[in-house]
């Protein structure tokens, strides 16, 4: 499972899309098993999405693939972050 989360944390640093499909679908079984029912419910549905991609907006997986699905830090490899709520630094 360490090794799971490390190339799931792998592939938001890298920004590697497919490593980050992978990673995922190799998780969903682990919330499954944890009882984390919200997680378990909603993260096949993500990844179908996700997945989908190429098909229903390939313009979208085109910009996914390029690793536009995470948020750089800094322009070098291994600084970037998954886009989560309260990531933002307050305006002043």
């Amino acid at each position: 499972m360490e090794l799971t989360i490390l190339s799931f944390i792998r592939s938001l640093r890298e920004a590697n899309f497919n490593l980050y499909t992978k990673a995922l679908a190799a998780l969903i079984p682990y919330f499954f098993a944890n009882y984390n029912m919200n997680n378990a419910r909603w993260l096949p549905i993500h990844l179908r999405d996700m997945i989908r991609l190429d098909v229903q907006h390939p313009e979208l997986s085109r910009e996914f693939h390029a690793g536009k699905f995470v948020v750089l830090q800094i322009e070098t490899a291994f600084h970037s972050n998954g886009n989560r709520p309260g990531m933002s630094k307050p305006t002043q």
